[in-house]
């Protein structure tokens, strides 16, 4: 734990995926539909919670979709705090492709599907967003987060969420968000400084 310098009087975003949710051999566009922890995911909300125990959290912040939820709670029986549901670090919304499978897309809207490979920062699915948009909205959520909190702020949220966050303050371009890591029950740390990113501490590490 030490080596984190996870006790040092910093500012830092301990960004979390939440465990494992709904049917892991489904390849669906989930984005903000609701789905649940299976028994793996509370496995692994159950490490991270056992893992940041030791951790002089100040604040711990969930997405308010439900799998978010569950692993909060279920980190915040080991680390004594309040969970914050927040609907401003929900995942991407996916509009009219939200609950259907990869394949259905691909077959039935070629044309659509290339597009979006094509231009993922841009590209709005009918009825949702860009991944512009969700890392406008995420980025302002944590940037609050960040100037209301003194020391650690453990924030569960989602893979989309976390890539576009990891994207700004790494400066990478979001056309590259999948080439970070992001694994059900995975946590990536950073440390801030006058504001601004000093190092990062950690990236997609899974606590055992």
């Amino acid at each position: 734990m030490t080596a984190y310098g996870l006790h040092q009087p910093r500012s830092r975003l301990l960004l979390i995926r939440h465990g494992q949710a709904g049917d892991s051999r489904s390849k669906r566009y989930i984005g903000q539909t609701e789905t649940s922890l299976t028994d793996l995911g509370r496995d692994q909300a159950k490490a991270l919670g056992k893992w940041l125990a030791d951790v002089p959290l100040e604040r711990l912040v969930c997405s308010d979709l439900v799998r978010c939820r569950q692993t909060a709670g279920i980190i915040a029986e080991s680390v004594g705090l309040r969970p914050e549901p927040r609907a401003d670090l929900r995942e991407i919304h996916l509009g009219d492709w939200e609950g259907r499978p990869f394949s259905q897309v691909m077959q039935e809207e070629p044309e659509a599907f290339r597009q979006r490979g094509e231009d993922l920062a841009n590209y709005r699915t009918p009825g949702g967003e860009t991944f512009a948009e969700l890392q406008a909205r995420v980025v302002s959520a944590l940037k609050r987060i960040l100037s209301q909190t003194t020391g650690n702020a453990a924030v569960v949220s989602h893979a989309g969420v976390n890539r576009t966050a990891l994207c700004h303050w790494l400066g990478l371009p979001l056309e590259r968000l999948f080439i970070l890591g992001q694994d059900s029950g995975g946590l990536s740390i950073l440390e801030f400084g006058s504001g601004s990113l000093s190092r990062v501490l950690a990236l997609n590490m899974l606590p055992s």
